[in-house]
C-alpha cells in the first residue's frame, strides 16, 4: 500500500471544477493509476497548507502521472506495507473523515437509499462501531462538521455530508486493523470520504 502527496495547481481549470464538483476531483485522481478503481483502491483527503491545496492519495499501486492527468504534481510517494512502527505505542493517533450512514426503504423511489445520520450521538456511535469491527479499541474521540460536499451525475446534484473524526485507539487485533485501513470506513469513498491518516 502507498500513501502519496499530490499538490495541485489551482490555476488549472479541472482543479478548479473539483472545488465545485467533486466527481471532477475523483476522476482525476484516478487517471494518476492503470487499472480499475476496484484494483486501484485509492481513497484520498484534501489538505490545505497555506493557500496551496494537497490530496493525500492511499492506494494499492503507486502512482504516476499521465497524460489523462489535469494539474496535478506528485511530490512524494511513501511505501505503507509495513504497520510494525505503530506497535511502538500504546495508543495510535488518527484522523479519519467519514460520513456516517444507514440504510433505509424510500418509499417514493421504492427501493433502498442511504441516509446519513442527523444526531452526533448516533454518528459517534457509528464510528466506534466501525473502528471495533477493525479490530481496535477506542480511546477517545471527537467529531467536527466539515462543509458539505457537492457532486453531481448527469444533471442530478448530490450533496455529502462528511465529519472529521480525531482521536487515539489501541490495536487489539492486527489483520482486522490493516484491512480495515486498506479498504478505509463507511461510503462515499469516491468523494473523499473513509481515508485514515495515522501516526
Amino acid at each position: 500500500m502507498y500513501m502519496s502527496k499530490i499538490r495541485c495547481d489551482m490555476h488549472n481549470k479541472y482543479v478548479r471544477k473539483g472545488e465545485d464538483n467533486e466527481a471532477y476531483t475523483h476522476k482525476n485522481i484516478q487517471t494518476l493509476f492503470e487499472g480499475n478503481r476496484e484494483s486501484v483502491n485509492a481513497l484520498y483527503i484534501k489538505e490545505m497548507i497555506g493557500d496551496v491545496l494537497y490530496y493525500k492519495v492511499q492506494s494499492d499501486v503507486p502512482p504516476v502521472i499521465s497524460d489523462k492527468t489535469q494539474g496535478l504534481e506528485i511530490v512524494s510517494i511513501t511505501d505503507l506495507d509495513d504497520y510494525n512502527f505503530l506497535k511502538e505505542f500504546d495508543y495510535v493517533n488518527f484522523v479519519i473523515v467519514a460520513s456516517p450512514s444507514r440504510w433505509i426503504f424510500d418509499a417514493e423511489k421504492q427501493k433502498r437509499a442511504r441516509r446519513g445520520l442527523e444526531h452526533k450521538d448516533e454518528r459517534i456511535n457509528w464510528m466506534i462501531r466501525k473502528l471495533s469491527d477493525g479490530g481496535v479499541s477506542v480511546g477517545n474521540i471527537r467529531e467536527h462538521k466539515l462543509d458539505s460536499t457537492v457532486f453531481y451525475h448527469g444533471e442530478n446534484k448530490g450533496e455529502i455530508f462528511g465529519y472529521e473524526y480525531t482521536g487515539n485507539f489501541i490495536v487489539d487485533d492486527w489483520d482486522a486493523f490493516i484491512k480495515m485501513v486498506n479498504k478505509g470506513i463507511g461510503p462515499c469513498k469516491a468523494y473523499g470520504m473513509g481515508m485514515f491518516v495515522l501516526s
